[in-house]
């Protein structure tokens, strides 16, 4: 840390070990600065010590600007509270217009009328006898974040009434429909969308036995990185820090910086209890809504199924079915796709969360076939998942027809950018300083703050356009 280094070489080595082994960025580094075999080679033992000590810089100047930036706004750098019994109004949210789709005014019904015929379920469905929408209307292509559309808010409620009046007819099963009030934000372009994500590496064992073998823990250990990433009409800014509180203390810092506070705020997460409390503790002033992540959401249905249903494999009522062709069998079946009994339950389920009925949802569990169940207690698992999550699951269908988002993938990515590509499955295990240097590192050259930091010692936590990403 003592020598004297220049910028240019802070920022190759860096660059090097945020996207290399330590070992395969120093070689790297020896040839293309011409050092390999001679005396000026740079050692593994000084690489890393100077990479530790421009990643510790860097977190230090972070923890210290937030500080500064809080503190500047009157609230607090330790805390990330304001100061006062309330916000002023200067720092409140602006009132933001939202489209409330009500599916009873859409069909002409009052809303007491409404309720009794479509929503009260009376004694709920006979075993199998369940409400299964409609499989092709399963989201199963991923769409990409650049191919979202982009409805103006008139644009966006009239999808939204079509696709409730072409849905919920008195010719279909209506338990499986819009049937509950959903609101959603009138236009994106003015709302701040926030993700928020944990993402674990290994932790290395700190003490070696003779002959350097690791002291065997009795449990393995993880490090937690905290990922927050803030999107803002085609911008955005990633957030990285070991510590869950300094992470949203930079989060604030962000915010006031680049004066969103009083934009309306959508949060996205993978539905931790300790996420919602946090938000709830450092966003409660502010006008916000908070939606389970879909991608998590089905993710969390598909890998309980298994633990849920018996391994059986079953001919996929929506798969592909292969015909004899020609000669006398032409048109008989051939052969038929197979899937897991468990995956099939799976898409069902989530084919009605898709369309925010957790009623129906809870009811389809209540009513599974006790002959394929292997795990009550695993159902059980699944049943108060959903009850507790109910309030933030909203109606994903029609978000997705009025153009509007429904995945923290922003921060999955921010996830395999700043984290998991060097960190994660590539057999090793970390120390928590040199694991949130590389993150911090790593964060820095995506948010375009290198240039600043290492020739000019210092960066303003800028929103940056996405489409320069």
């Amino acid at each position: 840390g003592g020598r004297g280094v220049s910028s240019c070489y802070q920022e190759g080595i860096a660059f090097l070990a945020t996207k290399m082994s330590v070992r395969n960025a120093v070689a790297v580094f020896n040839v293309m600065t011409r050092r390999e075999g001679t005396a000026d080679e740079l050692s593994l033992a000084t690489f890393s010590s100077d990479v530790e000590c421009v990643g510790a810089r860097l977190i230090a100047y972070k923890e210290s600007l937030a500080a500064a930036i809080l503190s500047e706004h009157h609230f607090s750098p330790d805390t990330g509270l304001f100061h006062g019994n309330e916000l002023p109004p200067e720092y409140k949210t602006a009132p933001h217009k939202t489209i409330t789709i009500r599916p009873s005014e859409i069909m002409g019904y009052s809303e007491e009328s409404f309720s009794k015929e479509f929503l009260d379920p009376g004694p709920g469905p006979a075993e199998g006898d369940f409400s299964k929408p409609d499989m092709e209307e399963y989201p199963t292509v991923k769409v990409r974040r650049t191919s979202r559309k982009s409805l103006t808010p008139g644009e966006a409620e009239k999808a939204c009434r079509e696709y409730v009046l072409h849905n919920n007819n008195r010719g279909r099963d209506i338990n499986k429909w819009v049937l509950r009030p959903f609101e959603f934000e009138a236009d994106s372009s003015e709302v701040l969308y926030i993700s928020i994500d944990a993402v674990l590496v290994p932790e290395q064992c700190e003490s070696r036995l003779a002959g350097g073998k690791s002291r065997q823990k009795d449990k393995k250990t993880f490090i937690s990185h905290w990922n927050i990433r803030l999107e803002f009409d085609n911008t955005h800014y990633s957030v990285t820090s070991a510590d869950k509180d300094e992470a949203y203390r930079e989060t604030l810092a962000v915010i006031l910086k680049n004066h969103l506070y009083t934009k309306y705020i959508v949060f996205f997460t993978d539905g931790e209890k300790c996420i919602f409390d946090d938000i709830d503790r450092y966003f409660s002033a502010w006008e916000h809504t908070i939606y389970l992540d879909w991608f998590h959401l089905q993710e969390k249905v598909f890998s309980l199924m298994t633990m849920i249903i018996k391994a059986e494999r079953v001919v996929d009522p929506h798969g592909k079915t292969e015909y004899y062709k020609r000669g006398s069998r032409k048109g008989e079946i051939k052969s038929q796709e197979k899937t897991s009994l468990s995956r099939l339950y799976a898409r069902e389920l989530c084919l009605i969360l898709w369309y925010g009925n957790t009623p129906e949802a809870l009811t389809y569990l209540a009513n599974i076939n006790p002959d394929v169940v292997k795990s009550q207690y695993w159902l059980d698992e699944l049943i108060a998942y959903i009850r507790n999550k109910k309030q933030w699951i909203t109606c994903f269908a029609l978000r997705k027809k009025a153009g509007l988002r429904n995945s923290s993938n922003g921060v999955e990515s921010q996830n395999m950018v700043t984290v998991s590509n060097r960190q994660k499955k590539k057999g090793m295990s970390w120390r928590e300083r040199g694991s949130a240097v590389l993150a911090s590192l790593t964060a820095l050259f995506d948010n375009r703050e290198a240039a600043d930091w290492f020739y000019n010692h210092q960066f303003s936590f800028q929103l940056n356009n996405q489409a320069s990403c």
